[in-house]
């Protein structure tokens, strides 16, 4: 139930997200002025209450339901769209954001342009993320064609294993890639890495080196060692 619930938040916020960003796409001249946090807090709350109604319609930890298989086909399906979607988006709003560069072309307003600005970096960053959700939603459906095929529990448990494995590892790749994707997020990762790479131990180590002697053109000392000694020597006897 839990692992359900969970599977199916992780799929539904990537697919709130996509609309979000089309819905941005479609209206960008009036958006950045009506953009309201309702939005967000309505596709939370049905994501929320799809995702336990989900979990509820398991009556064992192994049982595939239709609404299951439902909802991971059309994950799948959903997925490859929103690829082709991000891509248009982010091309098609990058030729009209060049376009607003040539003297000929649309005048578009501030806020228009800081709109398509936004769809293009926001379609650059969505791009691998939805590339990393498409992965993910294909390696679900491996666990359900074995429970079908009734295969050994200790086969479908290390099958949920990898996935988890699989799955935790694509969401490490997804929160790397929105911190690297945005400007702010990046420079403040920076940041904290250099201070961890270059951070000073609070200590002082004691470093042994040759002192650098002079030398000839032939990389021989330029002074004696022996000399030296037969200085000191000499100062010694005058002293005595």
């Amino acid at each position: 139930m839990i692992a359900v619930f969970t599977v199916s938040c992780e799929a539904l916020l990537g697919h709130a997200l996509f609309l979000e960003r089309l819905i941005a796409f479609l209206f960008f001249k009036i958006y950045e002025k009506h953009n309201k946090p309702y939005y967000g807090i309505i596709a939370n709350i049905l994501i929320f209450v799809y995702s336990i109604l989900c979990g509820f319609t398991m009556s064992k930890s192994w049982d595939i339901t239709p609404l299951l298989i439902l909802q991971l086909f059309i994950g799948i399906l959903a997925n490859f769209a929103e690829i082709l979607i991000i891509c248009f988006i982010g091309g098609y709003s990058m030729k009209k954001y060049k376009n607003t560069l040539i003297k000929s072309g649309i005048n578009y307003s501030l806020n228009e342009k800081s709109q398509l600005s936004e769809n293009i970096r926001t379609s650059n960053q969505l791009f691998p993320v939805f590339i990393c959700h498409f992965i993910r939603n294909l390696s679900i459906p491996i666990v359900a064609i074995e429970i079908c095929l009734n295969m050994p529990s200790y086969i479908i448990s290390i099958t949920f294993i990898l996935v988890y494995i699989l799955g935790s590892s694509l969401n490490g790749i997804i929160e790397l890639i929105i911190i690297t994707h945005h400007p702010s997020l990046k420079k403040n990762f920076i940041k904290i890495i250099q201070l961890l790479k270059f951070r000073k131990p609070n200590r002082v180590d004691v470093l042994k080196e040759n002192v650098a002697l002079p030398r000839t053109i032939n990389g021989n000392p330029l002074l004696n060692s022996n000399e030296f000694e037969k200085h000191f020597s000499m100062l010694n006897d005058a002293w005595n």
